[in-house]
């Protein structure tokens, strides 16, 4: 078992515990006012071991921000992560008791650790203060200058069923369309109940039949038809090189440039990200390019180790044995299950 599993159903373990055998304290009403508790307010106590209400908040801060919300909107995901908090404060307790702390490997990557995350919240907090410039004129002009990147072909949106020609004759399967065809004109609903049972196409199980864009990505002979048919019309069988189609065309639309206005949000956006992230380059570039930097390659390089080909030879017969014993065990499992 995995030490993420151990820690897992201990976190579990210790959240039922805590709410049977720890006393329910009375309730705060100004707690139940406000749920955004003052970051001192404990939620969990050992001894000298807590955890308050901050150390959550700081939990959070690994997250994007748009989805500490959602974490919180449970409380079987609070409850989970309190614990972990408290689960590792005593191990980390009982780390320093034994020591371990004062390991010089440890004390590397608790430095490490402590790095990271200082150098994100730093560059976090240094992209939150960029104030990128004016880009309307910008978009503008990007707006003019690819005109048919705004251009939308003429397209519609069309009910179709499709019966393809593997294993039946070329007159089977104009049948086979045409009686389709028929159950439509007689009021059967184009919906997925008759398109799963007429139509080959293996869109249909996801799309129900619904076919929508350019007419330029269909096949010519169906586009040909659906730029004509009146709307809400059953088509004849159309062939294709798919087989035969039935269609109804539920709506166009004609061919158009989409405005200004609807697409300079994006443009201004698309700009203004750019814009951070050449300031957050040219910020990092301060650090990688600065010519104080020494990089010490033959140091480097002879840190290179050479794989022993006996244990990696060792390693993948190994996962052949276990991958061939799973395997195994799965075909014997469907064998004991009863015939239906």
């Amino acid at each position: 078992m995995s030490i993420r599993t151990v820690l897992a159903a201990t976190a579990a373990t210790l959240s039922l515990a805590a709410a049977a055998a720890t006393p329910t304290p009375p309730a705060n009403p100004a707690v139940l006012a406000n749920p955004e508790l003052p970051p001192d307010t404990i939620l969990v106590k050992r001894g000298d071991v807590t955890v308050t209400a901050g150390d959550l908040y700081a939990y959070l801060e690994k997250m994007p921000e748009d989805q500490r919300f959602y974490f919180r909107g449970d409380v079987e995901r609070i409850t989970n992560a309190v614990s972990s908090i408290f689960i590792f404060r005593e191990l980390a307790a009982e780390a320093r008791a034994q020591g371990i702390d004062k390991d010089p490997q440890v004390q590397k990557r608790i430095q490490q650790s402590d790095e990271l995350i200082l150098g994100q919240t730093y560059l976090a907090r240094f992209e939150k203060a960029i104030v990128p410039p004016d880009f309307k004129g910008v978009a503008q002009e990007m707006y003019k200058a690819n005109p048919e990147r705004y251009r939308v072909p003429d397209a519609a949106r069309v009910r179709q069923l499709v019966v393809g020609s593997l294993g039946r004759t070329d007159e089977e399967t104009r049948k086979r369309a045409e009686e389709a065809r028929k159950r439509l004109l007689a009021g059967t609903p184009f919906d997925g109940n008759i398109v799963r049972e007429f139509s080959t196409d293996p869109r249909a199980r996801v799309n129900d039949g619904l076919m929508e864009g350019p007419y330029k990505l269909w096949p010519p002979e169906v586009a040909a038809v659906a730029k004509k048919i009146p709307l809400n019309t059953v088509s004849e069988p159309i062939k294709s090189s798919d087989g035969y189609h039935v269609i109804v065309v539920e709506e166009r639309v004609p061919a158009h440039v989409v405005p200004f206005d609807k697409v300079e949000r994006e443009l201004i956006d698309t700009e203004q990200q750019k814009y951070r992230r050449a300031r957050i380059d040219e910020k990092l570039g301060t650090i990688t390019r600065s010519k104080d930097v020494v990089i010490y390659t033959d140091a480097i390089a002879s840190l290179k180790t050479e794989p022993d080909r006996a244990k990696l030879s060792e390693m993948h017969q190994e996962q052949a044995r276990e991958q061939n014993q799973e395997k195994e065990r799965l075909i014997e499992q469907a064998s004991k299950v009863p015939p239906k």
